[in-house]
């Protein structure tokens, strides 16, 4: 049945069976209708042409409808075929209709005209008077019609289909572009974690230095080594950060955030109008201060869609000290991030994923069975700070 279905909807391979088809049944006809005023042979081989010629239709249309009624008035003309036969008449509605959706407006026009005169001309002719015309031609244009609206429906799904492979390319470089600057966000943020703790270790250095004095000179020297070495690695952050900082943008003065905060989030969540909640499952310790310092973003930014988009009255915020890991899970009770946030227009999803590749951690974040969204994430994190 898939193979069948795949030939038919494959028009260079329908329009072919359809007139042998179309061929087949004229040729029952020809052959066996008493009605046939006129050799055999000679009408058989005339209704071939007629319905062979149909699976030209797409290609020709102009062609294949001239062909057809050309051949219909003189057959109904000498042997008085349309009128005893069907074959003739359905390849010249499968012409018209053709004519109206495969061609352009302009030709199609002038392919009914030429249609429909020769058909006028033949009723007078025939002193078949008008009424005939008219429902014949009321027919053939009605179907010439329905080719046209079926080409201006095709007309607009490919413009929609095109439409939408545009916007895909413009959501997807969009997104692109907001990881981009993500990553940049993250560099600046973790250049002033990176210096604080090497101009910790520098101090430390420093000072242990002065208090050892001349004693232990191997000691000491090895001290001035840690803090030259930390003074050029500042300067190279420096630099590094000169790089990756926005034109115009001043350096950040204020220490970087840490999960220690994260009960001052909650609470200017409250001030804006949500019923926020604060869990901590699990001992506190000490963390990278990368890792807390992403911590504390995603969560940030987890509550701000809640704030901006879910329409959310309540949301909860658990962190859990795993041994080896920090989880997060931010969770609330309204109508989920909307599909604009999940794939780039506000880029709040791009900045946790990117925050969360980092660690080589894991996220998670889709509607709740119950009503709500959730956002789980989790951190690994290394023995050391166990």
């Amino acid at each position: 049945m898939n193979a069948v279905a795949g030939v038919w909807r494959d028009p260079a391979k329908r329009d072919p069976l359809l007139a042998a088809a179309l061929t087949v049944f004229g040729q029952v006809e020809a052959w066996s209708s008493a009605e046939v005023d006129g050799p055999r042979a000679a009408v058989a081989a005339v209704v071939a042409v007629m319905t062979l010629a149909t699976a030209w239709r797409r290609r020709a249309p102009l062609a294949v409808a001239l062909l057809t009624i050309a051949l219909v008035l003189t057959s109904e003309a000498t042997w008085n075929v349309p009128d005893a036969i069907a074959a003739p008449v359905l390849a010249l509605l499968l012409a018209c209709y053709s004519l109206g959706a495969h061609a352009s407006l302009r030709t199609a026009a002038t392919g009914l005209v030429l249609v429909l005169a020769p058909l006028l001309a033949f009723a007078l002719w025939q002193d078949k008077g008008l009424d005939d015309f008219l429902f014949l031609g009321t027919i053939f244009a009605g179907i010439w019609a329905s080719g046209r609206l079926v080409r201006s429906r095709r007309g607009l799904a490919a413009q929609l289909a095109d439409r939408a492979v545009l916007l895909e390319h413009e959501r997807d470089q969009q997104a692109i572009l907001a990881a981009a600057a993500e990553r940049n966000r993250i560099a600046r943020e973790l250049h002033d974690v990176v210096a604080h703790c090497v101009n910790v270790m520098v101090l430390q250095a420093g000072a242990e230095r002065r208090v050892l004095g001349n004693g232990r000179p191997e000691t000491v020297e090895t001290l001035q080594a840690i803090e030259h070495t930390g003074r050029q690695a500042l300067g190279e952050l420096r630099r590094l950060l000169g790089i990756v900082r926005a034109e115009g943008e001043d350096p950040a003065l204020e220490p970087q955030p840490t999960l220690a905060e994260l009960h001052t989030l909650v609470e200017h969540a409250r001030r804006a109008g949500l019923d926020a909640k604060l869990r901590v499952e699990g001992e506190p310790r000490p963390l990278p201060p990368g890792l807390e310092l992403s911590g504390f973003r995603i969560v940030q930014e987890a509550v701000t869609n809640t704030l901006k988009h879910a329409a959310a009255t309540s949301a909860t915020v658990t962190v859990r000290y795993r041994p080896g890991a920090l989880e997060l899970e931010i969770t609330d009770d309204g109508a989920g991030v909307p599909d604009h946030d999940k794939t780039g227009g506000g880029h709040g999803l791009i900045g946790m994923h990117e925050r969360v590749a980092i660690f080589d951690g894991t996220l998670d974040a889709g509607p709740r069975a119950g009503g709500g969204f959730r956002v789980s994430v989790r951190l690994p994190v290394e023995r050391d700070h166990a």
